[in-house]
C-alpha cells in the first residue's frame, strides 16, 4: 500500500506516511468525484510506515463516509 490511490465510494483516497523526526506521520489525500483534491493535516505519529498508512486510510474512509451521508448518497 505504498502511496497507492484507491477508489472508495467514488472518491480517490491516497494514504501517506512521511518520515519526520524519527517517526512516520500519517496523512491522506482525498479526491472528490468532481476532481477536487484535499490533503488532511497530520493525523498522528507511528513507528513504521505501514501503520501510518493504514491509519490514514481508515481516517480517509471515515471522511468519505461522512461526506456521502451529508450528500444523501
Amino acid at each position: 500500500m505504498h502511496n497507492t490511490r484507491i477508489k472508495y465510494r467514488g472518491y480517490g483516497l491516497q494514504p501517506l506516511a512521511a518520515y519526520e523526526s524519527g517517526e512516520y506521520v500519517a496523512m491522506f489525500i482525498v479526491q472528490s468525484p468532481d476532481g477536487r483534491e484535499r490533503a488532511s493535516s497530520v493525523l498522528g505519529s507511528f513507528g513504521n510506515p505501514d501503520e501510518a498508512r493504514q491509519f490514514a486510510l481508515e481516517r480517509g474512509m471515515v471522511e468519505v463516509d461522512c461526506a456521502c451521508r451529508h450528500m444523501g448518497a
